[in-house]
């Protein structure tokens, strides 16, 4: 069915202006018959007369009187020739709108292809470049003959897990610390296997907490505090002109203020030094 047709008013007025209102209307229901069907009518008045809806003798009538003036027999049909030039032209028109349609259907279906093979070819191309790059960026680093190459992947896997994955310096710092644990008489295997069961981020020693270095370097810090502590009182001490011989040691805590620090003096100006 015809959705939509040209039709030229001014063509059509001047060509019907000695027709009757029901030969008007007879000429519009055969045309749309036509336009709808895209076919030739069929040279059967009855076929017609239902068509144009003709019931009386003046509406078929008015039917014939379309047939003969408008319409051209030639055999079994009506033919019209306004009518089969618009519809080839709208064929046409068709035709090629299809062909522009498909046209951009397949230039777009081919830059689609062709992006989506760039793509898998600079994906190729990333991918085979990844090994050299990994190569070169762990270059700077060999892993010594003596270290377990097993436990050591263990023990980057679990870094990365815990999310501390290495560097070549940490690599390079990870191995002085298994060599110094070595000389110690600990097992490198042991060292690493211990830390991945554990989930450390360094290198300890076997069967000890990883919290021990920390806590002696706490001890370190404590005994420097002391040991600057009693320096001060013994200045005090000098400062006010208290004998500088030997005396007992001075009871000193970590973190005495000033005030602790005269005390601690006056204290020790009246014990008795060595030999008085």
């Amino acid at each position: 069915m015809q959705a939509w047709s040209p039709f030229y008013w001014a063509d059509y007025v001047a060509d019907t202006s000695q027709l009757s209102l029901v030969e008007h209307g007879a000429y519009f229901m055969l045309m749309a018959h036509y336009y709808n069907t895209r076919k030739p009518l069929p040279a059967n008045a009855s076929i017609l007369h239902r068509v144009c809806r003709a019931t009386t003798d003046a509406e078929q009538e008015a039917v014939a009187v379309i047939l003969t003036a408008y319409f051209r027999r030639d055999g079994e049909f009506y033919y019209h020739n306004r009518i089969d030039k618009e519809l080839a032209k709208s064929l046409q028109i068709s035709e090629v709108r299809r062909n522009a349609a498909h046209k951009r259907y397949v230039a777009k279906a081919h830059a689609k292809d062709m992006q989506k093979q760039v793509h898998l070819h600079t994906q190729s191309q990333s991918q085979s470049q990844e090994p050299n790059t990994k190569a070169k960026a762990t270059s700077a680093f060999d892993l010594p003959e003596w270290v377990p190459k097993e436990a050591w992947d263990h023990y980057e896997e679990m870094r990365r897990k815990i999310r501390k994955p290495m560097t070549d310096q940490a690599r390079i710092w990870g191995v002085s610390q298994l060599t110094r644990l070595r000389a110690q008489g600990h097992d490198p295997r042991g060292v690493l296997e211990q830390s991945v069961f554990n989930s450390w981020q360094g290198l300890f020693p076997i069967g000890g907490d990883r919290h021990d270095s920390h806590n002696r370097k706490a001890e370190t810090f404590g005994q420097i505090a002391v040991s600057n502590t009693r320096r001060a009182a013994e200045a005090v001490l000098a400062r006010s002109g208290v004998s500088s011989e030997p005396r007992p040691a001075l009871n000193v805590q970590p973190g005495t203020d000033g005030a602790g620090l005269r005390a601690l003096a006056a204290t020790a100006s009246t014990v008795p030094a060595k030999g008085d």
